[in-house]
């Protein structure tokens, strides 16, 4: 399921819009920002940012792997050999990889759970030398998808819920949860917390992985250090979802952060933009999601939500 190259000029509109111009420049994400030195709205990503995603795909992984082996008539200790070993390979070399849609490469496969058992899917259909056409893995993918994903179960960050109640403080009710999820599911899951965050305004179906090739707002793709493939950041959903709560807010680029737990989904295209951008790594996020947001003068790496809160606090 999918993800390329680079340069243009960004100008922030007082009025909270984002104006774009041509220009024939080539530029990294570090290049292309612009800055300001303090932040007044705050975007939250909700699974794996919010959520304990490694806890919460557990049943999620383990039915993908045995409906996988249904489907190949592997036993079970054959897939389970084929899966660890594909696996291990993909860990190895992260950079190597990726969750592809339509022939290109939209984000990292090892920055999520879930992610990685499309990679591992491939890898163990080119071990065995089956060839699907794009519509058969497709189909494959998605059957196993649908079939798993209610399986997944309900884990929050620690301090998630003094979270929110902080972050609403802080930034005097300007945050918003933006999520390829259904706004119901998430919803439903933050209704479970002991506080009440109805104020928060959820946006659900970002589509933060569907590249628009015709959208010319932004260069077709980027390039960063670390990472031979390029960045597809033509997110055009994604970019009418930030525009719009920065009309909203009457703010431009520079008065937005975002904070994520995968920077080719939530943090590159905001990156461009010239927002600030916290990322939220787990136990296998690539090094070059960590050094391209390190090596960028308004972005963050926190390794809990308490390190969110300190590191906005500094920049509010």
């Amino acid at each position: 399921m999918l993800s390329r190259r680079r340069f243009i000029k960004l100008t922030a509109l007082s009025a909270g819009g984002v104006l774009f111009g041509c220009g024939s420049t080539r530029r990294s994400v570090k290049e292309s920002a612009m800055y300001d030195n303090s932040i007044d709205t705050l975007i939250l990503d909700f699974d794996g940012t919010l959520t304990n995603i490694e806890e919460e795909a557990k049943p999620y992984v383990e039915g993908f792997c045995k409906g996988l082996g249904r489907e190949l008539k592997l036993s079970q200790s054959e897939i389970e050999t084929y899966w660890n070993e594909a696996r291990a390979k993909i860990l190895k070399t992260p950079e190597k990889y990726g969750w592809e849609l339509d022939g290109i490469i939209v984000a990292s496969a090892t920055s999520d759970p879930i992610l990685i058992c499309y990679s591992i899917t491939d890898e163990i259909l080119g071990k065995l030398g089956i060839n699907l056409s794009e519509q058969e893995r497709r189909a494959l993918l998605a059957k196993l998808y649908l079939e798993n994903y209610p399986k997944m179960s309900e884990s929050f960050k620690e301090g998630v819920d003094e979270f929110l109640s902080e972050v609403w403080n802080l930034f005097e009710g300007n945050v918003y949860v933006v999520t390829n999820s259904s706004p119901d599911k998430v919803e439903k899951k933050i209704s479970h917390l002991h506080s009440d965050h109805f104020r928060i305004p959820i946006i659900g179906g970002a589509k933060k992985y569907i590249v628009v090739n015709d959208w010319k707002a932004v260069p077709k793709t980027i390039n960063i250090s670390g990472l031979e493939r390029p960045v597809y950041i033509r997110r055009q959903h994604y970019g009418e979802i930030l525009n719009k709560i920065m009309k909203e807010q009457n703010t431009n680029a520079s008065g937005i952060t975002v904070v994520g737990d995968i920077w080719e989904l939530d943090l590159a295209l905001p990156q461009y933009f010239g927002m600030t951008v916290g990322l939220t790594p787990n136990k296998t996020t690539p090094q070059y999601e960590k050094d391209v947001v390190l090596n960028y003068k308004q972005g963050f790496i926190a390794n809990g939500l308490g390190d969110v809160y300190r590191e906005l606090k500094k920049r509010r």
